[in-house]
């Protein structure tokens, strides 16, 4: 049992050095900021000026942008770190999928006149549990209880704005995946000059600085 513990412990030390160039944070919460515009454009029936457009860029090609900059900072200070064993989303592909469904389903709804209106409020706090799956997932990976704050800053806020209803409910969304996305995007922001400041880029060859073996 004792080797398991510290088997799952330096799997999460591992985890937690090859992500300390706050990359996954920046672009997770760019995509929870981004997301309202998409939830309210959906529930305009695709007619609102709302900006949109900057989730779906950050969704189709964040991982392209990810690996173009450690291509360029990350690896020329830590290498690239190859797990054995692939990393299981845990929560966060179930979580993608229903925040990606959501607004269709609300759409639909009413479209079809199906009487949702006493679900519909509650919208933000099933948010905040939805995120809680996906902040647990990085918490397992990584083992960095800082995570916790944001679990706590989605499950709260959402149930603030569904129990107040100081806004219509798109707009709902819009503040509530504002005050989660952004708050964030600034850990990484803040992870990656931390990072860049404190760790130097060492002397390799081109093939270890971009992650590639010889054969």
């Amino acid at each position: 049992m004792e080797e398991n513990m510290d088997l799952k412990k330096i799997e999460q030390k591992t985890y937690r050095y090859s992500q300390q160039d706050g990359m996954l944070e920046i672009f997770m919460g760019m995509f929870f900021a981004f997301y309202g515009g998409y939830f309210h454009h959906v529930l305009s029936g695709f007619t609102s000026e709302f900006p949109w457009l900057p989730f779906f860029f950050v969704f189709a090609f964040s991982a392209i942008v990810v690996e173009w900059v450690r291509k360029r900072v990350t690896y020329p200070r830590i290498g690239r770190v190859k797990f054995t064993e692939a990393i299981k989303p845990l929560y966060f592909i179930p979580a993608i999928v229903t925040l990606i469904a959501a607004p269709f389903m609300v759409y639909i709804a009413d479209i079809l006149s199906w009487n949702i209106s006493p679900y519909i409020t509650w919208l933000p706090a099933l948010f905040g549990i939805v995120l809680v799956g996906i902040f647990q997932s990085s918490i397992k990976k990584t083992g960095d209880t800082r995570y916790y704050a944001f679990v706590i800053l989605s499950v709260v806020s959402g149930i603030l704005l569904s129990v107040f209803e100081f806004a219509s409910l798109d707009m709902s969304i819009v503040i509530f995946f504002l005050i989660v996305g952004i708050p964030l995007a600034i850990f990484g922001v803040g992870k990656f000059l931390y990072f860049i400041h404190t760790v130097p880029v060492v002397e390799a060859t081109e093939d270890e600085k971009y992650g590639f073996e010889k054969n």
